[in-house]
């Protein structure tokens, strides 16, 4: 749900990915996170706040109607 300003903020869960193959039976670096932004117009904000080590992930933006580009770490 966005506030009156556009604002949202939704508890998650956060999976941190790494380089090369998951090994069998390997543990996901799974965190609880705070998702929350803002849609203004076309345009959204984003930032996941990890509170278990106090860092945030972000912040990332899209544009609706804009194609995104991803890029991953090598």
């Amino acid at each position: 749900m966005l506030d009156s300003t556009g604002q949202f903020a939704l508890d998650g869960f956060y999976v941190r990915e790494h380089g090369g193959p998951v090994h069998e039976g390997e543990a996901e670096d799974r965190h609880a996170a705070v998702y929350s932004g803002r849609l203004q117009r076309s345009n959204l904000t984003l930032s996941i706040r990890l509170p278990d080590e106090g860092t945030v992930v972000g912040p990332f933006s899209a544009t609706h109607g804009q194609r995104g580009t991803l890029l991953k770490c090598l």
